[in-house]
């Protein structure tokens, strides 16, 4: 009955505590970018890979899928994050308002 609590708190600090460390070292920055853009990985690996699929009528590996569905789906997040409706409708950026002028308050 111990052993229930104290191995699972154990691996919670184990995972925790191996986070920390590989957030440090500076080779696995490259997870806090797709992290980043997690959200656009994940809404569209699927329909670019079918569309891939599709228009060149090939069968490519589970590797193969994975790495164009990251990479595309990066491409497509930073071409919508130079638009400011894009980046508002699909990526969840709140729109940046303009400060008040001076001329208006006074």
């Amino acid at each position: 009955m111990l052993l229930d609590l104290v191995i699972p708190g154990v691996i919670i600090i184990f995972v925790c505590s191996f986070s920390v460390l590989v957030s440090k070292i500076k080779f696995f920055n490259i997870f806090a970018y797709l992290g980043k853009n997690s959200i656009t990985i994940m809404y569209l690996h699927l329909p670019i890979n079918m569309l891939i699929k599709r228009w060149f009528e090939i069968d490519y590996g589970l590797f193969i899928f994975t790495f164009l569905g990251v990479c595309i789906s990066l491409i497509a997040g930073v071409l919508m994050r130079k638009s400011n409706i894009l980046s508002v409708l699909y990526l969840g950026n709140s729109i940046k308002s303009r400060p008040i002028s001076k001329s208006l308050t006074s």
